[in-house]
């Protein structure tokens, strides 16, 4: 376990039988961090979570918080508390009782159980509701009463399934943002789990991205989004163009490269998690803001000529207006990308289009 681990997950393996559910999972987290575990259904993440909570028993590996091995711990006896997708609500208690339950099977004294319950409707905004039964809350004060329920017990690490993915989408940015700040006031270890990247990127310290049961990439969002290790990574984080090339060759820090109608691409070499060899088969990974439109040559131009060394000709097919930003539809090498444009004034939908991209923003892959 490293030195600032306060959550650990050391090898961890579940098995449905002959498939894994997850495979020798490795990940650390440090105390008062908020970790997002992101991936697509079926990918391991709420298996993990639900490990971590004591309901699976792993088939091998460890969980081990604030340095005690979990192997064998029932549920309540851990130091978690969890919020589940549906809420679990009990509908025929009072929003206080419900926020009190856990602190019943606790046996906290009578007193001390109110303060709580109370300092818990008061952080959450929920003191005019406290007499109110789940039918006659709205979905996102449901939220917030089974966040105040887990909260109530004072867990070390708490636990959320998805809770926000039954909520309408301005709801889900609103409670995204509270849940968000209230983790900034307590400083609480928090592990997360949703398939929504926009939700990981938006609320994570670091995000576990998760395929298949097994670890793609475990980072900061920001490096996610701009360094993504490998294929899976780059196309599921944010939208991206992959374009099929072949590497010509390596010369200090320029990889050359050549798209499949013969253009030429340059990419830095020192930004690659991995170099391919000339005449590998390749894939050329560029976000569709890093794209830029050229305007035709001509003397006296000028221009960054980072950008100018990379001349990528397209033919426009589509253009789509998205309120801030236009989103250009445009075919290169038989392959159809995006470019994202926040200033479109004066603009016109030509047929022709050369496009350039820094090459330190292009992440080369293996595979074509």
């Amino acid at each position: 376990m490293g030195p600032d681990a306060y959550v650990a997950l050391h090898g961890l393996i579940k098995r449905y039988g002959d498939d894994h559910a997850v495979r020798d999972l490795h990940l650390e987290m440090a105390e008062g961090e908020f970790v997002c575990l992101l991936g697509p259904s079926g990918c391991g993440k709420t298996t993990t979570l639900r490990m971590i909570a004591g309901f699976v028993e792993p088939d091998g590996g460890s969980v081990a918080i604030d340095g005690r091995e979990l192997s064998g711990v029932p549920p309540h006896r851990r130091p978690t508390s969890i919020v589940f997708q549906d809420y679990a609500l009990f509908p025929h208690m009072t929003v206080r009782r419900n926020i009190g339950y856990g602190l019943r099977a606790q046996r906290v004294p009578a007193e001390q159980a109110r303060r709580r319950i109370e300092a818990m409707l008061e952080l959450l905004a929920l003191e005019q509701l406290g007499d109110r039964y789940p039918n006659q809350l709205s979905g996102g004060q449901q939220q917030r009463v089974a966040l105040a329920r887990s909260l109530v017990t004072e867990p070390k690490v708490l636990l959320m399934d998805e809770p926000l993915s039954n909520l309408d989408a301005k709801m889900r940015i609103r409670l995204r943002t509270e849940l968000r700040q209230l983790h900034k006031r307590l400083g609480l270890t928090t592990v997360y789990v949703t398939h929504d990247q926009e939700e990981a990127l938006s609320m994570a310290d670091r995000v576990a991205v998760m395929d298949r049961g097994e670890l793609q990439q475990y980072a900061t969002p920001d490096k996610l989004y701009h360094q993504p290790v490998n294929r899976f990574v780059a196309d599921f984080i944010g939208l991206n163009n992959l374009l099929p090339a072949r590497c010509e060759s390596i010369g200090g820090d320029d990889l050359l490269l050549v798209l499949d109608d013969g253009q030429l691409v340059t990419a830095d070499a020192r930004e690659q998690t991995h170099l391919p060899k000339p005449g590998d088969r390749v894939l050329l990974s560029m976000r569709p803001e890093n794209l830029k439109r050229l305007p035709p040559a001509g003397p006296g131009q000028r221009g960054d000529p980072a950008e100018r060394r990379n001349r990528i000709s397209g033919k426009v097919i589509g253009q789509q207006f998205l309120g801030a930003l236009s989103r250009t539809l445009v075919r290169v090498a038989d392959r159809d990308v995006f470019v994202d444009e926040y200033e479109t004034s004066g603009r016109g939908l030509a047929n022709e289009i050369t496009l350039s991209v820094q090459p330190s923003r292009i992440r080369v892959f293996p595979g074509s």
